[in-house]
């Protein structure tokens, strides 16, 4: 489901629309009530014949990419889905960026402003799989901001084993990549999609053992710089990051250091989490998201040189996660994206009286604090936060927090919008 929401700030009524994204599995299953009839990532279609030789439909659920004046529904698992900006009616369910796009096209692509090109550029990866081979590989895209949307540069990566990537960071020179081994064997893929025997998704395991991995590339060419095994880490969604020059402090002799937050898990959790999340709306015996399973954020800085050899340190921001609430979903002011200065990062936060991601959280990383914002005693279940800046703004967080909210009561079962001043 898309939704747009029109409002100018000066307390006038806001102007709603919602639209279903009309993707490949959402037209194939019709008003067919009873039954699925296509594969998903996580569940299977009810009839055997649907399961076999077929391989999972992409429901574009994740995020919506307003880009070269095109608006674009995106999920990690397939390519966009383009929708008119303006009815949200969908226009084409298979994008390809005018044959352009080599892979999957993941939910959380970055912009920023090129001053050479004197343009926007969008970066973001993808997912490449190219049968009978069942290795995931990973491409990474440059896109200019044009009327062809032109691809300036296309960069692969071959991953160490078959996992999801779902989210990266860009600093101000720099595209940072971290993937962990929540992993698909190959034998699994070929029960799934061959043998219809499992959704593939359920197919994925936790292998700590694994260890993760950091790739760094250049952000203007996507060359890639470096990369590295290190030790393993368990998140989804980085938080911000920047570069910093080397001093004869470092650690390493290292001519150039990035510094990257991220919402780490505790490693040991992960498959407990992932169970949870998975079950927690379809079982009631599954026990809810409780804040053992966050582990607050990590700071990766990460040191290399002209011989590409990567260290990296790991700093667990103690002080400021003992005075934070377990959250996930950050969102920042994408205008302060890969900049040192950076203070705020908004998310769904779990609330101190709640069990599950509930609640607003607006983190100060200069003063080590947090302020909540929680209508859960009113058994209203908050989203995750939307940052929208204000035009001309004059501070970071000059501007509107927007998301919804799940009136969860006795007789009472509906949808709210939220707008908040992001500033307070």
């Amino acid at each position: 489901l898309a939704t747009a929401l029109r409002f100018d700030g000066n307390g006038s009524l806001p102007v709603f629309n919602a639209k279903y994204v009309e993707t490949v599995r959402f037209l194939a299953q019709g008003n067919e009530t009873q039954r699925f009839l296509t594969n998903g990532a996580w569940t299977q279609a009810t009839d055997w014949y649907n399961r076999v030789l077929s391989t999972p439909l992409d429901p574009s659920n994740t995020n919506l990419l307003f880009f070269a004046n095109h608006l674009y529904s995106l999920c990690e698992g397939g390519y966009p889905v383009q929708l008119d900006p303006h009815t949200l009616h969908t226009i084409d369910n298979h994008y390809n960026f005018n044959g352009q796009l080599r892979s999957f096209f993941s939910a959380h692509p970055k912009t920023y402003f090129n001053e050479q090109l004197q343009s926007e550029v969008l970066i973001n990866i993808g997912l490449s799989i190219a049968p009978p081979s069942t290795a995931f590989g990973l491409y990474v895209y440059a896109i200019l901001d044009d009327d062809r949307e032109t691809f300036l540069h296309t960069q692969h990566i071959s991953l160490p084993y078959n996992c999801l990537v779902h989210d990266f960071l860009v600093t101000q020179n720099y595209v940072v990549i971290v993937v962990s081994p929540y992993v698909i064997r190959s034998i699994n893929i070929l029960k799934s999609v061959l043998l219809g025997l499992d959704a593939l998704a359920n197919y994925a395991e936790w292998r700590p053992e694994y260890g993760s991995y950091v790739y760094v590339l250049d952000k203007y060419t996507l060359e890639l710089i470096a990369s590295s095994q290190i030790r393993t880490i368990s998140f989804w969604h980085w938080i911000n990051g920047f570069d910093e020059a080397a001093t004869a402090a470092s650690f390493s002799s290292a001519s150039n250091i990035i510094r990257g937050r991220l919402v780490a898990f505790p490693p040991d959790k992960r498959s407990e989490l992932e169970y949870r999340m998975k079950n927690l709306f379809k079982d009631d015996t599954v026990a809810d998201i409780t804040p053992d399973l966050f582990g607050g954020i990590l700071e990766l800085e990460i040191h290399f040189d002209e011989h590409r050899i990567i260290q990296v340190q790991y700093h667990n921001l103690s002080t400021l996660n003992s005075r934070i609430q377990p959250f996930e979903l950050p969102e920042i002011n994408s205008n302060f994206m890969g900049a040192k200065s950076s203070r705020y990062a908004y998310t769904n936060s779990i609330s101190a009286n709640g069990l599950f991601l509930n609640s607003l959280q607006k983190i100060d990383f200069n003063t080590n604090s947090s302020t909540i914002f929680s209508v859960i005693d009113s058994n209203i279940y908050l989203t995750s936060p939307l940052f929208v800046a204000v035009d001309h703004a004059l501070s970071e967080d000059d501007g509107y927090i927007i998301c919804y909210g799940y009136v969860n009561a006795a007789g009472q079962h509906k949808s709210l919008i939220y707008i908040l001043n992001a500033t307070d």
